[in-house]
């Protein structure tokens, strides 16, 4: 098993690409949430073993897709990664908003939302493996 797991929701495809791309950099392995915020059967054991864990959502209006996927990157020490892009008019962003603090801790992608999956921005997909590696080489240094 990789010490580096990616869970990741993704709506439309664009969380699922970079967390490939993440897992492809670093070794990962992909941990895919469903539609209804539920891990496979054996997902609290891969999170378990997992030495890094890479969270992987697209927001929605300035926050992660499913409340479930905050709640447990709240409850374990993550990695963030975010597809997506805040609302032009969100005058109530903070320091705080998942955003912000996603962007500021992990890798976030430019691609606009209302593009496909096969348009995404090439540079996304190259930051994104390369976020994979210098996550790798961060847990190589903690193992």
């Amino acid at each position: 098993m990789s010490p580096m797991v990616i869970v990741h929701h993704s709506g439309f495809g664009h969380t699922q690409k970079v967390a490939q791309a993440v897992a492809e950099g670093g070794g990962g392995t992909l941990l895919a949430i469903d539609a209804e915020g539920n891990l496979p059967a054996d997902g609290w054991q891969q999170l378990a073993a997992a030495k890094t864990i890479v969270f992987g959502s697209p927001t929605d209006m300035g926050s992660v897709s499913l409340h479930y996927l905050f709640t447990l990157s709240q409850q374990h020490s993550m990695f963030w990664v975010g597809t997506g892009m805040m609302p032009s008019n969100d005058k109530a962003a903070t320091r705080d908003s998942i955003n912000n603090v996603g962007s500021f801790s992990g890798l976030m992608t430019a691609t606009p939302s209302d593009t496909s999956v096969d348009e995404m921005v090439p540079g996304d997909i190259a930051t994104a493996k390369l976020f994979g590696q210098r996550v790798a080489a961060a847990t190589a240094r903690m193992v």
